[in-house]
């Protein structure tokens, strides 16, 4: 792929376009290999460049012939990095059994010859649903800042320099 902008996602959106004949093709080639067909027409989440139009990314629930559920990602354009590699690598630092990421089913990364790369996960809607309303950040990130300041939390010195504004400055932006 030719760089246009120096930068490899912003390039990604000059050629991107609504992606529906390869999300298409992808759901189709996904159902041939692995058996996993999208639950209903129903969209979880579309990735877009810029505007609407330019989709890069495209999420839905799928299930299978024993019933089973999952969540189906289909990446139409190259990212810099391959997704279900970093989730495994995560997973693997994970030192608790209280917290996991979703387990990978089957996963591809984006290459050229197919034109797609996919992530098919665990469904986890089944889940109770934590936040049922948005919260509120700024009464989040306040909430944070007073006890932080209460018990003498501080950014450790190897993080403070990737911080150029001091977190009561990012406190105060969010009010």
């Amino acid at each position: 792929m030719s760089s246009r902008t120096g930068n490899r996602l912003t390039d990604n959106a000059f050629t991107a376009d609504d992606g529906r004949k390869l999300i298409e093709q992808a759901i189709l080639d996904i159902g041939t290999q692995f058996g996993w067909r999208p639950v209903d027409q129903s969209v979880l989440f579309y990735g877009v460049y810029y505007d609407s139009t330019k989709v890069g990314s495209f999420i839905t629930r799928v299930t299978n012939e024993r019933g089973e559920f999952a969540v189906l990602k289909i990446q139409l354009r190259p990212l810099p990095f391959d997704e279900g590699f970093i989730m495994r690598h995560v997973q693997s630092q994970i030192k608790t059994d209280r917290v996991r990421l979703p387990r990978i089913i089957s996963d591809a990364p984006w290459n050229e010859k197919r034109g797609y790369g996919y992530l098919i996960l665990e469904d986890l809607s089944q889940l109770p649903h934590l936040w049922a309303t948005r919260p509120d950040e700024a009464a989040f990130v306040s909430g944070a800042w007073h006890h932080g300041a209460r018990h003498r939390i501080r950014m450790p010195p190897q993080l403070a320099v990737c911080f150029p504004h001091s977190f009561k400055r990012i406190v105060h932006d969010f009010q």
